[in-house]
């Protein structure tokens, strides 16, 4: 580059991609991203270099595989969109090199679940610190499915619609955080969902009875849920709201769990498809502060 600097003509390097074997391993990402900073340090160490042009952004669509199979890992992207060590090693060298940010950020907080339909789903969650020094680039949403996690959509914030569910479908979720370095932090806690049924016109109710009561508890049984469409649904979720300072002590015909004050019920296999105007029932048991005398509110139905 020098030699031509010499000439009198500027120089740029116009179509840079460093090829390295697939499988990938973090042995081969390391010698890649070395590569990719060696060619931008020769750049800059040339006056007449006016910059760098990547031949390509992801691997996923690189011209590479087409053309020698086995060796398509030659951009700073992979396949999934997720930053490579290269990216760093591109980013860092006009800074001279040496910063690179190794260090993940924290695991985001639990995500939680609301306006669930039929296709669609609104989530929310606390947000993930970064103490590498890349800063936060956003969060990934996973639908845990054993060893085959899939991602559904990325987010640049602690909120996200998801959208094109499949109907009467139960979802398991949870939130990875990426900083600028292409870092993935610890996964959150998951959030589980049912989608109600697409067909016919949907829709259900629920409605709690108390039981029993006493000073320090009381059980609700039954929670009666309705289906109220015209199609036989693909599974139910209820959610209602318990009084400060109670907590649920047991319950039955449906798996609970408690965010705050917020108790989310979803059906089992064996109760999650009332057929039109049929209903189920599950119930529960609460403790509370001796003379309380409030019971859960706001039941709600999908």
């Amino acid at each position: 580059m020098q030699r031509f600097a010499d000439l009198g003509v500027q120089v740029r390097i116009t179509e840079l991609d460093v090829r390295v074997q697939t499988p990938r391993d973090a042995t081969k990402d390391a010698t890649q991203a070395a590569y990719y900073e060696n060619v931008v340090d020769a750049c800059l160490a040339v006056t007449a270099c006016a910059g760098v042009t990547l031949w390509g952004f992801t691997d996923k669509y690189s011209w590479v595989p087409d053309t020698f199979p086995g060796q398509g890992a030659a951009l700073v992207y992979d396949e999934a969109y997720q930053k490579k060590p290269s990216y760093a090693a591109v980013h860092d060298a006009p800074a001279g090199g040496g910063g690179t940010d190794t260090t993940p950020p924290t695991a985001p907080g639990t995500p939680s679940a609301s306006g669930v339909t039929a296709t669609s789903a609104a989530l929310t969650w606390a947000a993930s610190t970064d103490t590498g020094g890349s800063g936060l680039a956003g969060y990934d949403v996973y639908r845990e499915q054993g060893a085959d996690d899939t991602l559904l959509d990325r987010s640049p914030g602690t909120s996200l619609t998801l959208t094109g569910l499949t109907p009467a479908t139960r979802y398991q979720v949870y939130v990875r955080a990426r900083d600028g370095a292409g870092n993935l932090s610890p996964a959150s806690s998951t959030v589980t969902f049912t989608t109600p049924g697409g067909g016919g016109t949907g829709g259900c109710t629920a409605a709690g009875t108390v039981q029993n009561q006493w000073d320090n508890g009381y059980v609700v049984q039954p929670v009666t849920v309705t289906n109220t469409g015209t199609a036989a649904v693909g599974g139910w979720t209820v959610t209602f709201t318990l009084p400060a300072g109670h907590a649920i002590t047991g319950s039955w015909n449906a798996a609970l769990s408690v965010t705050g004050q917020t108790v989310t019920a979803e059906n089992l296999a064996y109760n999650g498809s009332p057929a039109p105007d049929a209903s189920t029932t599950f119930g529960f048991q609460v403790s509370r502060p001796n003379g309380d005398t409030r019971t859960p509110s706001g039941y709600t139905c999908s």
